[in-house]
C-alpha cells in the first residue's frame, strides 16, 4: 500500500478479508485452546484479541501509507487511554482479574480501529472489485516470508529466558533489569524506523535513492554508535547511585545487550531494502540465520 502505483483500495480490502477469514478458521480451534491448562476458558477471548490486534495493525499501516502520521499517533493515544481506563474499571473496580485485562485489550483496539476506520475515512477504501487478479497471490508471496522476521524477536527472547532459567548461576532478575536501558534505545530507533519504512518503499525506484540511502545509513551509524557508547560509559555509575543495590551486578550485562541492540538496529535498516525491493524471502533467511 506504500507504493505510489499500488491499488490502495484493493490492497486494504484484501488485507482485511484475509485477516477475517483466517480468524474465522482460528475460531474453530477455540474449544481446543480451552483444553490447555494455562489458557483454559480464555480461548474465545484470545481469538478476539488476535483479530482486533490484526485489524488495528492493518489500519495503522494503511494510515501510514496514506502519510497520515498524525492520525497514526492519535490512534495510539486513543488505544493507550482506553486500555488504561478500562483496565482500571474492570480490574480494580469490578475485580474481573485476567478477563478484565483481556477485555480492556480488546476494547482498546476497538476504540483505535473505530477512530482510524471512521475518523480517518478508511471505510472509503473498502471494495470487493479487484481489477488485478494476481494481487492476492502477489501479496501472499510478499507477506508469508515475513512471518519469520515478525516472530524472530519473540523466539530469541524466549530462548534467552529458557537458557537463563536452566543455568543456576544466572539471575533472571539481573537480565530483566539490564534489558530496560537497551529497550529505551530501541524505542528511539522505532520512531525513525517508522518514517524510514514509508520513505524507502515509496521512493525505492526514484532516481537518487542509493545516495539518499547511503547518507541516512551513515547518519544512523553515527547517532546510535554515540548513544550506545554513552550508555556503556555511564551505565555503571547510573546503576550504582540510582538503582537498587541488589541490581548493581546487572551493569556488566548492559554493554553486551546494548551492542546487540545496535547491531539489530543496523540489521533492521539494511533489511528495509529487502522490503522495498519485495525480496522478503531474503529478509526471512537473514532473520532465520540470526535465530540459529
Amino acid at each position: 500500500s506504500m507504493e505510489k502505483a499500488s491499488n490502495k483500495k484493493a490492497v486494504y480490502s484484501i488485507g482485511l478479508i484475509i485477516t477475517t477469514v483466517g480468524h474465522l478458521i482460528f475460531l474453530c480451534f477455540a474449544p481446543l485452546f480451552n483444553q490447555i491448562s494455562q489458557i483454559q476458558g480464555f480461548g474465545y477471548l484470545l481469538v478476539a484479541m488476535s483479530f482486533m490486534a490484526q485489524f488495528t495493525d492493518i489500519s495503522r499501516t494503511f494510515t501510514r501509507s496514506l502519510e497520515k502520521v498524525g492520525s497514526h499517533v492519535i490512534g495510539d493515544i486513543i488505544y493507550a487511554l482506553t486500555f488504561s481506563l478500562v483496565s482500571i474499571l474492570f480490574i480494580i473496580v469490578f475485580h474481573m482479574g485476567v478477563v478484565g485485562y483481556l477485555l480492556a485489550f480488546i476494547i482498546g483496539h476497538i476504540a483505535e480501529s473505530a477512530y482510524l476506520f471512521v475518523g480517518c475515512g478508511l471505510y472509503k477504501y473498502l471494495t470487493f472489485q479487484f481489477e488485478k487478479k494476481g494481487l492476492l497471490k502477489k501479496m501472499l508471496r510478499y507477506s508469508l516470508p515475513m512471518i519469520i522476521p515478525a516472530t524472530s524477536w519473540w523466539i530469541i527472547n524466549m530462548s534467552n529466558k529458557v537458557i537463563i532459567q536452566t543455568d543456576p548461576s544466572l539471575e533472571m532478575g539481573f537480565y530483566s533489569f539490564a534489558t530496560k536501558v537497551p529497550i529505551y534505545l530501541a524505542a528511539v530507533y522505532s520512531f525513525f524506523a517508522m518514517s524510514w519504512s514509508i520513505t524507502s518503499i515509496g521512493d525505492y525506484e526514484d532516481h537518487g535513492f542509493d545516495d539518499r540511502y547511503t547518507k541516512v545509513y551513515q547518519f544512523i551509524n553515527i547517532v546510535f554508535l554515540v548513544l550506545t557508547s554513552l550508555v556503556i560509559t555511564f551505565i555503571e555509575p547510573f546503576i550504582r547511585y540510582l538503582a537498587d543495590p541488589s541490581y548493581y551486578a546487572s551493569y556488566t550485562l548492559v554493554p553486551f545487550l546494548a551492542i546487540a541492540l545496535l547491531l539489530n538496529c543496523f540489521c533492521i535498516f539494511l533489511g528495509s531494502v529487502y522490503l522495498a525491493a519485495k525480496q522478503t524471502v531474503r529478509s526471512a533467511l537473514s532473520d532465520l540465520t540470526g535465530i540459529v
